[in-house]
């Protein structure tokens, strides 16, 4: 895996999938032709820990991820994406950090962390629990 390097030249980092239901059926067309364009690819997983399912297992919906992304050497590090409110504070870091941990351990590296500052400062309390992970 690798992360992009300043003035590297494009990159393209593709939503893979959704929750634990949903995949971007355009994901695998797209990765498709940047690998054939020599562009370096990699996969974000919109997380929804505001859902019944997602906010009680984040380990299934990391799991999801992996399954449907198959992040592969040579890819750009897999992310992480959260902009869907739905838990408390200290829930939504617990569960952010149980994803983060799982596609970690599963892949041996260490994924990034992708989100907006208010939202970050709102919903994840401005949390320093994170600052192994590339944001």
């Amino acid at each position: 895996m690798e992360r992009p390097e300043e003035g590297r030249g494009h990159v393209r980092v593709h939503q893979s999938d959704r929750g634990v239901g949903f995949i971007d059926s355009a994901f695998e067309r797209h990765r498709q032709e940047a690998r054939k364009a020599g562009i370096p690819v990699g996969a974000y997983h919109f997380g929804r820990p505001d859902t019944n399912i997602s906010s009680e297992d984040p380990i299934a919906e990391a799991g999801h991820f992996l399954d449907v992304a198959e992040p592969r050497e040579g890819d750009l590090l897999p992310v992480l994406d959260l902009e869907t409110a739905g838990l408390s504070t200290s829930q939504f870091a617990a569960w952010a950090k149980k994803f983060l941990q799982r596609v970690e351990k599963r892949l041996g590296e260490t994924p990034i962390l992708y989100t907006y500052p208010s939202f970050w400062q709102e919903r994840l309390g401005n949390s320093t629990t994170f600052t192994r992970y590339p944001l």
